[in-house]
């Protein structure tokens, strides 16, 4: 599929026509984090993946921007498998404020990062 497809901002004419539809924008819109948020932000039934995980400067530029627009909660874990693992997936999250370690940049909340690796996905989804 070509990339101009994967703009997670096409998905904000999906969602608004098929508002029961639930909408998961995969690799939280990567490269386009900025335009992910803004449609998870906007829709009630549209959610992210934080499945670029082992991409720390990508996650941390793109947690920052859910953390900054309070929709963390909107986060899903993914490890994108078979690409990465569980385990490699959690230490990223875990790890992402290393990327700003002795700057004084705003860091990503670990409480918000431990909720989204705790989070019962099946049941945000309604699929329990």
């Amino acid at each position: 599929t070509p990339m101009q497809w994967a703009n997670p901002l096409h998905y904000d004419l999906v969602a608004r026509e098929f508002p029961d539809l639930t909408i998961i924008l995969t690799h939280m819109g990567l490269p386009w984090f900025d335009d992910a948020m803004v449609v998870v932000r906007k829709h009630a039934n549209v959610y992210a993946d934080v499945s670029p995980a082992f991409h720390r400067d990508w996650l941390y530029q793109a947690l920052l921007r859910f953390q900054e627009f309070d929709v963390m909660d909107k986060l899903l874990f993914g490890s994108d498998f078979p690409i990465s693992t569980f385990e490699k997936t959690c230490q990223s999250l875990r790890n992402v404020n290393q990327v700003v370690a002795g700057t004084g940049l705003t860091t990503i909340s670990e409480q918000a990062i431990e909720q989204i690796m705790d989070r019962d996905s099946l049941r945000v989804l309604g699929l329990e």
